[in-house]
């Protein structure tokens, strides 16, 4: 995975994806909208593209593929991560809105959470 690791050094937070993969979209928008400016690299469209992903994929590494600090964080851990977290921020609120909105959000597969003020 020469080429691939040298990529995922060169940024704090690095994820190769596809341009048509909606997972992959999911995953990028899901960083943007918790503040985090990943780099992207779109497998189908950077030059060697195709080398680098059949490099993820002989270690277990299919698009969305996500590094962060140079590790491959797998997304059922990114993901149960990222409920845990804002379940955590609203308990810390005491908000009873608030955990009625993330719930309502997970049930409804949105990603907006409104606080009311």
């Amino acid at each position: 995975m020469g080429m691939a690791m040298r990529m995922v050094t060169e940024w704090p937070v690095v994820i190769f994806s596809r341009s048509a993969c909606c997972i992959c979209h999911s995953i990028r928008t899901l960083f943007l909208e918790l503040g985090v400016n990943p780099v992207v690299y779109e497998l189908d469209q950077i030059l060697k593209g195709h080398e680098i992903e059949q490099s993820l994929l002989r270690r277990g590494r299919n698009p969305p593929a996500v590094f962060i600090g140079g590790d491959a964080v797998g997304l059922v851990r990114l993901l149960a991560f990222t409920l845990s977290s804002l379940y955590n921020l609203c308990l810390l609120m005491q908000e009873p809105y608030c955990r009625n909105q993330l719930l309502t959000s997970l049930l409804l597969n949105t990603t907006h959470i409104q606080v009311a003020t």
